[in-house]
This record gives structure tokens, C-alpha cells and sequence, in this order.
């Protein structure tokens, strides 16, 4: 059996589609948890619709806690050997469950990675995963892997999503590897990093479209997340202790992956709200943490961060109007990139 977990938040239009593509597969031995996290809308109105209608539905109603403690729950109450996560607002294709149990009877691989394209406004585009076809069950191939996923270099960055993974449970279990609640911003990476840590073999079928990901998600992008900065500290801390005791490529890789983040963050803060004295403080407030400084000092001359180079010079100086510009002259080519990129879309 395949358990698919979906957390449920205010999800009521496009909520239908997607619980239909996950009970009209073509294998039919799936459990399908729907895990409604407070939603104020009629989303758990229709989740109970399809519970009666199908034995294969199971409903969890909790208070809002996030969709990690949604997901967390369903993993929990699930009965399948493997399972996977799918947003409410994405959906399967008709034969996805059907691959990837073919997949596991062919590899009996402990997780199984898959494509996926990327929806917006009806068009539809195949994203490039950046994982590699095949079966990796060696010592070496499972560490390129694991180190890929931590942090690769910004031009070949392997996609994290977590719903583009089958896992099988007990890994889970057995390491004690859930959803961390408190980190709200890039969970579903920090799981599947330490989870990448632990399995022994990983079969890849990247060039298999298994996903549909609804773009409407990405809005969050377009606005200012107050604690990202802290997140991304968050993130590094827990990943730190959980290579501590691997080989030096683990610790540079955790590394590259804060600075990547704290980048990550100038752009963040370059979309507040706010006036370029409070832009200028945070900016600095990242500039001089000192775990950002060691990471630096660490990755030096790295050829995993060569495409950052200028910015790494930039964040060393510590010099707070420099980053502030730098940040300025991101932000400036971001938004021009997407101005041309919604154009392009409206005239198609």
C-alpha cells in the first residue's frame, strides 16, 4: 500500500482536483489521509464528502498548527509501507502510483525520486529535477546524492521538494525523522536531507512526469518573510549536528547551503515594506552572524560556491551599505526578469 498525506488549508478550489487525482489511479491499493489543519473555508466539509464516498479516505481534523504538524499527523495515523505528500492545490497523473509501485518491485528501493511539471495559468512546463536517472544502492553513489541535495552548485541545484519523493516509512520511523513544527519555511528540504542520510538505496526516475505543481503556490515569493534569516539559521544548526560525525564534504556542503540561504535572504528583505534604514539593519543583522562568517572562512576558494564568488567577497567585507547595494542590484534583476516573464505568459 502507497499512504499519499495531504495537509488541507483553506484549500476548497482546487481541493477536489487534486483528492480525484489520487482516488481515480490506475493501482488501486492506496490510503489517502487528508489531514485538514483549521481551515475556515469548506475544505474539511469536502474532505468528509469523500470519506463516506470512499473506505480508501481517511480524515484528520486538528486546530491550525501548520502543515507540519499536518503532515506529521498523517505519517503517524498512515498504514502504507511507503508514502508520499502531494499540496492540496497540486495533483498526480493518472498512473503515478502505478510507476512507482513497478519502480519498488524493481529496485525495492527505500526512496524513489520523480518529475514533475510546473503549472501556471493552464501552461503547463517539465522542470528539470537535476538528479540523475538510475538506482543508487553504493556507499558512493548514495553520499553524491546526499551532498547534492544539501547543497549543490546554484546552476545545477538539485529540486528539494519534498513531494517530489516516495519514501518508504520505516526509514522514517526507525531514525526518528519527522517534520520539524518550528521550522516553517523550507521543511520539507530539512527532512529530506537528513533522510538522505539514512537510506540505502534511492532509485531515480526524474525523467518520468509524476507531479503536477500548481504555480499559484510561488505568490509567497513576491512578499517579505520577517523570519526567514532565522529559519535558514535554524536549518543550518539542525543539519550541522546531523553531519557532525561525517567527512569534511558533509560540513562544506552545510556550509555553502547558509550562504546560499543568507543570498536567499537578501532578496527577501529587499521586498519589505519597509524604509532603507530598517533593509540596511537586517542586512547587517546577517552580514555579522558569526555562523555566516565561519562559513565563509570554511568555504573559501570552494568550487562549490564559484558562481557566488562576488557575493562572498561582498558578505566579507562586512560592509553594510555594499551588501545593501548589492542586495539592490538583485533585487532590481529579479524584478525585471519577472516583469518580462508574466508578459511573456500573457501573450501566449
Amino acid at each position: 500500500m502507497i499512504s499519499v498525506i495531504v495537509p488541507v488549508y483553506n484549500a476548497e478550489k482546487w481541493l477536489r482536483r487534486c483528492i480525484n487525482s489520487i482516488l481515480t489511479q490506475t493501482y488501486p491499493d492506496i490510503e489517502l489521509v487528508l489531514v485538514n489543519d483549521g481551515s475556515t473555508d469548506r475544505s474539511l466539509e469536502i474532505c468528509r464528502e469523500y470519506e463516506k464516498r470512499d473506505g480508501r479516505v481517511l480524515v484528520i481534523d486538528q486546530k491550525n498548527s501548520g502543515p507540519s504538524m499536518a503532515r506529521n499527523n498523517g505519517i503517524r495515523r498512515c498504514n502504507g509501507e511507503y508514502l508520499c505528500f502531494v499540496d492540496a492545490d497540486d495533483w498526480l497523473e493518472p498512473d503515478a502510483c502505478e510507476q512507482l509501485v513497478q519502480a519498488i518491485k524493481q529496485t525495492n528501493a527505500d526512496m524513489i525520486v520523480y518529475g514533475y511539471r510546473r503549472v501556471f495559468n493552464g501552461l503547463a512546463k517539465v522542470e528539470d529535477v537535476n538528479v540523475d536517472t538510475g538506482l543508487y544502492d553504493t556507499d558512493d553513489a548514495l553520499k553524491k546524492l546526499a551532498l547534492n541535495y544539501i547543497f549543490s552548485p546554484v546552476s545545477k541545484k538539485v529540486k528539494v521538494f519534498g513531494c517530489l519523493r516516495l519514501i518508504r516509512k520505516k526509514i522514517m520511523l526507525e531514525n526518528n525523522l519527522w517534520f520539524n513544527p518550528e521550522v516553517h519555511r523550507g521543511e520539507d528540504f530539512l527532512l529530506f536531507a537528513q533522510l538522505h542520510l539514512h537510506v540505502r538505496s534511492v532509485y531515480s526516475m526524474t525523467d518520468k512526469v509524476l507531479y503536477n505543481y500548481n504555480n499559484v503556490k510561488t505568490s509567497i515569493t513576491n512578499t517579505y518573510v520577517e523570519d526567514m534569516w532565522e529559519m535558514a539559521l535554524k536549518t543550518y544548526h539542525i543539519l550541522r549536528d546531523a553531519v557532525r560525525n561525517k567527512e569534511e564534504e558533509y560540513k562544506e556542503r552545510v556550509n555553502c547551503m547558509l550562504i546560499y540561504r543568507s543570498r536567499l535572504c537578501f532578496e527577501n528583505i529587499m521586498k519589505a515594506n519597509h524604509n532603507t534604514s530598517f533593509k540596511l539593519r537586517k542586512i547587517q543583522e546577517i552580514v555579522n552572524n558569526p555562523d555566516l562568517q565561519m562559513a565563509l572562512n570554511i568555504t573559501k576558494g570552494s568550487p562549490l560556491i564559484k558562481e557566488m564568488k562576488i557575493y562572498c567577497r561582498i558578505l566579507e567585507s562586512r560592509n553594510s551599505l555594499l551588501n545593501y547595494l548589492y542586495a539592490l542590484r538583485m533585487h532590481f534583476k529579479v524584478s525585471v526578469r519577472r516583469m518580462f516573464l508574466i508578459k511573456w505568459r500573457k501573450q501566449i
